[in-house]
């Protein structure tokens, strides 16, 4: 009788990992809570895109002193990017719960 192994992704070369710590987990966290923003108010989503757009102004400012390399300047721009675009979503979110609330009344 054999044994069939299935490889298990939490077991590396080290030993085992706990539970959630795969790269898959981790990305799969990331695009779960990127595709469900939840509701957040204008005036914090405002503050906060706001926030991401000046640290994308002192990463181009910081490129243009080439501070950091171009590699560093488009990845700490696109997880701008990405924190920008989940405000977005959120406010979005807020305002289509508000309006939903405010029929039913």
């Amino acid at each position: 009788m054999t044994k069939h192994n299935q490889k298990d992704l939490t077991q590396v070369k080290g030993g085992l990992l706990p539970a959630g710590s795969t790269f898959e987990s981790v990305g799969s966290f990331t695009f779960s809570k990127m595709l469900f923003p939840k509701p957040i108010p204008h005036e914090e989503c405002d503050e906060q895109i706001f926030h991401y757009q000046a640290w994308m102004q002192w990463n181009d400012l910081r490129r243009q002193q080439k501070i950091i390399t171009l590699h560093q300047w488009h990845y700490l721009n696109t997880v701008a990017d990405c924190w920008i675009m989940y405000y977005k979503k959120c406010k979005e979110f807020y305002t289509r719960q508000y309006e939903k609330n405010n029929n039913n009344i």
